[in-house]
């Protein structure tokens, strides 16, 4: 049984890489236009659009977890561009008070469930690789501009699909495992979670085999992915066009999110002047080679 409870755990901390991040990196990677791997790097693009007007769009491709010299450079160029007059706007749902979350209906209530697990798995990512969270370094300004849904819209619209991040049978599969743990992991344990972690992180732009897995995880993916990439994408562009009517912006917002963003922009007028890209995450084994 013992061995059982690891392989559960092994695999589904494997998976869920995938689901994090604010869920939507890993939905739909399109080839290495927003994500890639270099020489043990997995890395996300800096793109700069700019319309016929003159006016330009710094999009900042995010993965929620890495390292931390990766926030901390986006935070140093960030107070540069603000120096500059641009604004700056940022994909994060709003927290859920304790007031809202006791009137969720039942169906919100699980979706919810689904959503608080893979947060937790999250930390326990960057606890076991000893990486950051973007929230933790990249912390939004009081002049920042949110142009995300709340989490309580995402719930609702979530639950009114009857979509799910993770379906509730494998949920429950997987917390029976938590439940017969015993004691604090052992130290093989622990370098195996590592070394399967580090290996789906610098897989991530391959992901056909990635959403096998998320078909697996939630066989209505598709409304999900509607909900998590293509509504909050289309909130968050008719926000950044009214700024963009008068003022240069900057948009931190998921790497998977970027290349429907880049499509409707360029239908408005905008296209790609500049491309560079930043590493989120070097892999243990360059790590120790260094």
């Amino acid at each position: 049984m013992k061995y059982v409870i690891v392989a559960i755990r092994l695999i589904f901390l494997a998976v869920a890489v995938k689901v994090l991040s604010k869920f939507a990196e890993v939905f739909q990677l399109q080839n290495e236009k927003t994500i890639r791997v270099r020489n043990g790097e997995l890395q996300v693009p800096i793109i700069v659009l700019e319309n016929d007007e003159g006016r330009i769009l710094e999009l900042r491709g995010m993965i929620h977890i890495g390292d931390e010299i990766f926030y901390k450079t986006h935070l140093e160029e960030i107070r540069d561009r603000e120096r500059q007059g641009y604004v700056v706007t940022y994909e994060g749902v709003r927290p859920m008070s304790a007031h809202v979350r006791k009137k969720l209906t039942t169906l919100e209530r699980q979706v919810l469930q689904q959503i608080d697990f893979v947060f937790k798995y999250r930390d326990e990512l960057v606890a076991a690789l000893k990486i950051s969270k973007q929230g933790d370094i990249l912390k939004p300004q009081e002049d920042w501009i949110r142009t995300d849904m709340t989490l309580r819209e995402l719930v609702q619209r979530l639950a009114e699909e009857d979509a799910h991040l993770i379906e509730p049978e494998l949920l429950k599969l997987i917390e029976w495992a938590e439940s017969l743990k015993e004691g604090p992991e052992s130290a093989e344990v622990v370098e195996k979670k590592c070394a399967s972690i580090d290996r789906s992180l610098m897989n991530m732009p391959y992901s056909d085999w990635a959403n096998r897995w998320l078909e697996y995880l939630s066989p209505n993916i598709w409304r999900t992915k509607q909900i998590i990439l293509t509504e909050r994408n289309g909130g968050a562009l008719n926000t950044l066009y009214q700024i963009l009517s008068s003022r240069n912006t900057v948009a931190t917002w998921g790497a998977a999110h970027l290349p429907g963003m880049i499509e409707d922009l360029a239908s408005r007028g905008f296209q790609e002047t500049n491309r560079r890209w930043l590493t989120v995450y070097t892999s243990r084994s360059k790590k120790r080679s260094i």
